[in-house]
């Protein structure tokens, strides 16, 4: 992620955009998003869990090979930034969690370069 983003506004006046500050959710948040995900899609099942004080997300749950655990970094509310080891190819994929209108998390939406809104409903 830049520091800062030059640009320009109508009319020629120069701006530099700069990201505001994202707070970690705390334990109780995190607690929220914490559950298995299946696409049904793909087919394919993502466990997400508090580990070390972190949430952190595991790809292909009950797969033969699933893939290790990684971290959760927040970007912004209910959205979040991971990192595949195998993958430094590709951008740093998004998961954002989606809500019913109680407020309860029922969806995980992953995107990356290579797909865009992938839906895992939430079963756990």
């Amino acid at each position: 992620q830049p520091k800062a983003l030059p640009g320009m506004l109508d009319g020629g006046l120069q701006m530099t955009w700069e990201p505001a500050p994202m707070k970690k959710p705390g334990p109780a948040k995190l607690k929220e998003f914490a559950g298995r995900y299946r696409c049904a899609e793909t087919g394919a099942t993502h466990e997400v869990s508090i580990r070390a004080r972190d949430l952190g997300i595991r790809l292909a749950v009950g797969h033969a090979n699933p893939e290790p655990w990684t971290a959760l970094q927040a970007v912004m509310a209910d959205t979040f930034r991971y990192e595949v080891p195998h993958m430094q190819w590709t951008s740093k994929p998004t998961a954002r969690f989606t809500r019913n209108r109680s407020g309860k998390v029922t969806a995980l939406v992953l995107s990356s370069n290579r797909c865009r809104n992938l839906v895992f409903k939430r079963v756990k």
